[in-house]
């Protein structure tokens, strides 16, 4: 027997003794995604109780987690329990749905099983997993979940973002009342509920695979399960004909997370969800990564028989599975021998022999464009965003970033329809990121260190396929380690990453594109290029290739010290060539430094023309601050060398919104009419500027204020 103010180390052991799988779990001071075990490698736990040593390690008196605040159960075979989980908080449907299932399958009476309610209000029931039946996690769209094979949950006395803890109900604690069966009839209507809101069944009984079918994209829908058992029987029998000693499972991370990707690449939830992975939704459709390691672990079982015995087979095929798979970014499914799973050669005289021939009604079943920035962004683009120098391309692509991986609703007034992971790589400019990323946090309050927010600083070449195989590697263990793909891959800037070739030549620009397109296809993502722009100003550097591969392209334009434009001079799904406004404003980063940096925003300021000609009370400023920087011996001057100085005098001009080409001609008025001249300011240090000439300057103030100035 355990009370309420047991720790939660004698709460791992209550819980154990019952036969239940208890691992540490996150913290939501730790993470904003906290419901998810603290361990690397949790899967290889799923299958049965782990031994007293591992335990002791976890909770013991000197274990590793004996001082955490929150634990968890993982669910399925390991525990021969299962979750039912009703979102009663959010969700008042889930509260209908229960009492009816209770009224109808237990007397109107609450369940007889361990129950905790949850920090977020809901309630979750703990039932037995029956050996008849293999239940699946899965999510439902009424706010009623199961947490079966593959789940996790999150457990008393474990602290709760809302700041209440999570508790068991008075009477229905694990240590009061035996974890029950559930009735035939509960299973029955979950089967339905499921049914109706998921479109696919939680209960997954062992029945024959469908064939395989596939959309007019050629991505399976059915009988995905029937091709992940061919395509690792396939995977196996390479490696036994490689080398017959017996691998581990833990020893083969890289070729399942390889020959998942491939799986994953071909395959299509049903469940249509907007902002979720694909990932996720087949995993919750119990034809995900879980799925997947068990077909590896069933095969290597059958090594040294069934697989060692087709090994002695001629081998139909010259290049292993994975080998095969990379080597081409085709759709098209592998055919296997359907008793063998064995892969064969392609049949010029079959179907693989013939490009897909898309009807009119093949056409209106294609997918509707997903985007990720509402008419901006779209989910698995290549957009390219570029710029002069000094036009804040990075401030204004990291703020996009950071507001899609920190789960906002809107970046420059348009809607996010799809958030999540986002990757950055910068090997320009990465000493003061962190200062970039701290001014965004300043401006708009929002914390992304919770976020999937991650950096890369070294150099990769996008011309170099073994760089590429490293990005790629290294992408698909964040995808294993947080189960999300990620939403979009930035690359600043495109100039690093093909360094040393030619940017003119479209040969190697189309090996930078054809290396964004692994990218997108395997992970679904968007990848975001920030570029230079060509002497000219007004177009991409480099091989019109960029453009003719980019499915959007956006173009900075900003004076120093002014408003900048941004111009959509492409967008492939949506209407293009409009125009909006943005500043770059300082943002003290609060250090004791007194650092700044740059924080990218909207703004609703008109952008000068080159036909504004400036007010002539704005005139009588620039005199005044023209006098007052003569009178402190630091002169404006109309020579560029001074820039670094802050004496330049076009630059000056820009303080009032004037644009270069008009702040010259300003300038030049001013000597013309005799109010201002250009002399030695300081012989000692022989400094030059300009002067406004005293004499002049009650003619002028008269000129200014009649209008006849300009």
């Amino acid at each position: 027997i355990i009370d309420e103010f047991a720790s939660v180390t004698e709460h791992a052991v209550m819980l154990r003794e019952l036969g239940l799988q208890v691992v540490p779990s996150y913290s939501p001071s730790e993470t904003k995604n906290f419901k998810r075990p603290l361990l690397t490698s949790w899967r290889e736990f799923e299958n049965a109780l782990v031994d007293d040593q591992t335990f002791s390690q976890w909770f013991g008196a000197n274990g590793q987690h004996r001082h955490r605040s929150n634990i968890g159960i993982l669910t399925g075979k390991c525990s021969q329990a299962w979750v039912l989980d009703i979102d009663l908080q959010t969700n008042p449907m889930a509260e209908v749905w229960l009492h009816q299932v209770e009224s109808q399958f237990n007397g109107g009476e609450p369940f007889k099983t361990p129950t905790q309610r949850t920090g977020g209000g809901g309630l979750q029931l703990v039932f037995r997993y029956p050996d008849s039946l293999t239940l699946q996690t899965t999510k439902t769209a009424l706010g009623i979940d199961i947490r079966a094979a593959g789940g996790f949950a999150v457990t008393c006395p474990s602290a709760h973002s809302s700041g209440r803890s999570y508790e068991w109900l008075k009477g229905f604690e694990p240590w009061s009342i035996p974890i029950a069966l559930a009735p035939d009839g509960l299973i029955d209507e979950i089967r339905r509920l499921t049914a109706q809101h998921t479109s696919t069944n939680v209960v997954s009984l062992h029945t024959p695979s469908p064939d395989i079918q596939v959309t007019a994209l050629g991505t399976i829908i059915d009988g995905r399960e029937s091709y992940a058992t061919r395509m690792v029987f396939a995977c196996v029998l390479d490696l036994y004909r490689a080398c017959p000693d017996k691998p581990s499972f833990e020893s083969l991370e890289e070729e399942i997370a390889q020959s998942y990707a491939i799986y994953e690449r071909k395959v299509r939830s049903r469940i249509v969800e907007v902002g979720t992975s694909s990932h996720a939704l087949l995993e919750r459709e119990g034809r995900g990564i879980s799925m997947f390691c068990q077909k590896w672990r069933a095969a290597l079982a059958q090594w040294d028989t069934k697989i060692a015995e087709w090994a002695k087979m001629p081998n139909p095929n010259h290049r292993p599975v994975l080998e095969q798979s990379r080597a081409s970014t085709a759709v098209s499914i592998p055919r296997f021998d359907p008793d063998t799973g064995e892969v064969l050669e392609d049949d010029p005289e079959g179907e693989e022999g013939y490009y897909k021939l898309l009807s009119a009604k093949d056409i209106r079943d294609l997918p509707d464009p997903v985007w990720i920035l509402d008419k901006w962004l779209l989910d698995g683009s290549l957009s390219l965003v570029y710029g002069a120098a000094g036009t804040g391309k990075t401030f204004l692509v990291l703020g996009m970033a950071l507001s899609i991986a920190t789960g906002q609703k809107q970046w420059f007034e348009r809607d996010i329809k799809k958030t999540g992971a986002v990757l950055y790589i910068s090997s320009e400019g990465t000493s003061d990121i962190k200062y970039r990323l701290a001014a965004w946090q300043m401006a708009t309050g929002v914390n992304p260190d919770e976020s999937l927010f991650r950096l890369i600083i070294e150099t990769i070449n996008f011309t170099v396929d073994s760089d590429i195989e490293k990005l790629r590697k290294t992408v698909r263990r964040f995808v294993s380690q947080t189960g999300e793909n990620p939403i979009a891959v930035v690359v600043d800037t495109v100039a690093r990453s093909i360094a040393g070739v030619d940017e003119n030549s479209s040969q190697y620009i189309g090996l930078w594109v054809q290396a964004c397109d692994r990218i997108r296809e395997e992970f679904g993502c968007a990848v975001i290029g920030i570029h230079h722009a060509g002497r000219a100003g007004s177009n991409l550097r480099g091989s019109s290739a960029f453009d003719g591969a980019a499915d959007s392209i956006f173009h900075l334009e900003r004076e120093e010290g002014s408003i900048g434009i941004i111009t959509a001079q492409k967008i492939k799904a949506a209407e293009d060539h409009w125009k909006i406004n943005y500043a770059l404003k300082k943002i003290a980063i609060g250090d004791l430094k007194g650092t700044e940096s740059l924080y990218a925003e909207l703004s609703n300021s008109p952008v000068p023309t080159a036909n504004d000609w400036p007010d002539p009370m704005v005139i009588q400023f620039i005199l005044k601050a023209m006098e007052e920087a003569w009178d402190e011996g630091k002169p404006w001057s109309t020579f560029a060398q001074t820039k670094r100085e802050g004496r330049y005098a076009v630059d000056q001009l820009g303080r009032w919104q004037i644009l270069p080409d008009i702040a010259q001609k300003v300038l030049d008025k001013l000597m013309l009419d005799k109010i201002i001249s250009y002399e030695m300011c300081n012989t000692n240090t022989k400094t030059k500027g300009l002067k406004v000439i005293k004499s002049a300057k009650k003619f002028a103030e008269v000129q200014i204020r009649s209008g006849d100035f300009g």
